[in-house]
């Protein structure tokens, strides 16, 4: 779910400096949509987020637990902060909530790219999943590719730079769905990736399987 939950930190997502003042607006308004989404559901609210990286869960109420799973997610996010993709695009967590089933939902912010939320999330020490949402694009560029890329040989894909990967990945997002995890799956690595449109953005969805939790990124 990208973002779903208090303090979703869009103030990361910067608005160029070249757009006009339309474009501009509607870019702020839909941001503050997203945060105000947010806030709903962390108030115990309920929404269907349907356009999220993942499949709409809604966040659990606030206790101790959710302190907790933030701290065994530092396990996991710390590792990421230290690898080379990490401090490429210096990630670093804006802000997290618990969502039901036990899993934690990190928000990772970049101060290097435009329009883009990206998601990590966590279950106790482990990863399960990864999420990248590119607001408002009709196809991803070089720079936002070369971000893909770098997140899968994070997530332990040594082809992640092979052409015909990176065609599936594209092919993928002539999709239009509805959520993401309609779009088709597309194995590697032990991983499976999911990429469309849905919306006015494009998704980028990681799942990571069990087995692929028995060694951390790299």
């Amino acid at each position: 779910m990208i973002p779903v939950g208090p303090n979703a930190g869009v103030a990361s997502l910067r608005i160029r400096e070249s757009q006009t003042g339309p474009e501009r607006k509607n870019v702020r308004i839909r941001l503050i949509s997203f945060l105000a989404l947010g806030i709903a559901l962390g108030c115990g609210g309920s929404a269907d987020n349907t356009q999220g990286a993942q499949l709409s869960r809604a966040p659990a109420a606030a206790s101790p637990d959710s302190a907790a799973a933030s701290v065994a997610a530092d396990s996991v996010l710390n590792p990421l902060y230290r690898s080379q993709f990490g401090m490429r695009y210096h990630l670093k967590r804006k802000s997290g909530w618990l969502i039901t089933g036990g899993e934690f939902d990190n928000y990772i912010a970049t101060p290097t790219l435009n329009h883009i939320m990206f998601e990590v999330v966590t279950q106790r020490t482990n990863l399960t999943s990864t999420g990248l949402r590119f607001l408002e694009t009709p196809d991803l560029d070089t720079l936002q590719m070369g971000f893909v890329v770098e997140m899968l040989r994070w997530l332990g894909v040594e082809d992640a730079r092979d052409a015909s990967l990176l065609a599936k990945v594209r092919r993928s997002l002539s999709q239009n769905v509805s959520q993401i995890q309609e779009a088709s799956p597309i194995p590697v690595g032990g991983l499976v990736i999911r990429a469309a449109h849905v919306g006015l953005d494009v998704i980028v969805h990681v799942d990571v399987p069990a087995k692929h939790l028995e060694s951390s990124p790299p």
